[in-house]
């Protein structure tokens, strides 16, 4: 037999909707969940489920950072899901690797020795750190942003040889570099 929703279930569903889960209101209740949900409905409270709306800019926001945070740290930054990051990863086909740079593969787009590379690293020309996945071998490899190789281009450009660069990326970067120092 069906209860009438009374005076003090409106009553207590507006005090704690929001505040406490359907299924605890139900409980104090002595109600199902459903019940809660269209009662709520019915007296005008808002649908408790929030939908993600993905934008340009939270789009550009993975884009930028894909290789330089994780999975987790974009799910808190943009405020949604980790599945939800994995996911819009996959519709643009990012990968954790693609906005960074290791040491073997920014040695051969600069066209410069490893013992140079660790030298800047040392010294503190150019900003490294960990990756925030665990590489092939069971460890974190050393990355960089091309920020910071725009950096360390600035602060020793004597370092590099514009004819051994061989990305079309880096060659302007450096060249960019360059002109700026000249001017």
């Amino acid at each position: 037999m069906k209860r009438k929703v009374t005076k003090q279930d409106i009553k207590f569903i507006r005090k704690y909707y929001g505040k406490m889960t359907n299924k605890k209101i139900a409980y104090f209740l002595d109600r199902h969940p459903d019940y809660i949900t269209c009662v709520a409905k019915r007296i005008g409270l808002p649908l408790l489920r929030q939908y993600f709306r993905w934008t340009p800019e939270k789009d550009d926001f993975i884009k930028e950072n894909i290789g330089l945070m994780g999975h987790k740290q974009i799910a808190i930054e943009l405020g949604c899901t980790v599945n939800a990051v994995k996911h819009r990863c996959k519709r643009y086909s990012l990968k954790l690797e693609d906005n960074i740079f290791t040491i073997p593969i920014l040695c051969q787009e600069l066209g410069i020795k490893k013992r140079t590379l660790r030298y800047m690293i040392e010294r503190g020309f150019i900003k490294a750190k960990h990756a925030p996945w665990v590489g092939r071998f069971g460890k974190r490899p050393i990355i960089f942003s091309d920020s910071a190789v725009q950096r360390a281009m600035s602060l020793k450009p004597n370092l590099f040889n514009l004819y051994k660069i061989e990305n079309p990326f880096f060659k302007n970067m450096f060249r960019e570099v360059l002109n700026g120092k000249n001017a």
